[in-house]
């Protein structure tokens, strides 16, 4: 149960700290690096991921940066609520 919460509270830390700093730029960073990973997605999350990530991209090319940071941080989350599930599920067994 510790290690549930510690997952959690450090989540919400690293979410914190990603909010002050995010561009178009570093979140695109961040989802090649956490799709080059071991992280497994349903396939219902995978296609919300790259339609998240198309729609960002979009944004950006008209213009419209905040709002594309917005949608590819939607698309971050996916990918990083699935490889936290993972750590968890590797640390309870």
């Amino acid at each position: 149960m510790k290690v549930r919460q510690f997952a959690a509270v450090l989540a919400v830390l690293l979410a914190l700290a990603a909010c002050g700093s995010d561009t178009y730029e570093s979140v695109s960073k961040d989802l090649d690096e956490l799709m080059a990973g071991q992280v497994s997605l349903t396939t219902e999350d995978k296609a919300q991921v790259m339609a998240l990530r198309e729609k960002g991209a979009q944004l950006h090319s008209d213009g419209k940066a905040e709002e594309s940071v917005k949608v590819l941080t939607q698309a971050r989350d996916i990918i990083q609520r699935a490889k936290d599930a993972a750590l968890i599920g590797k640390s309870d067994g």
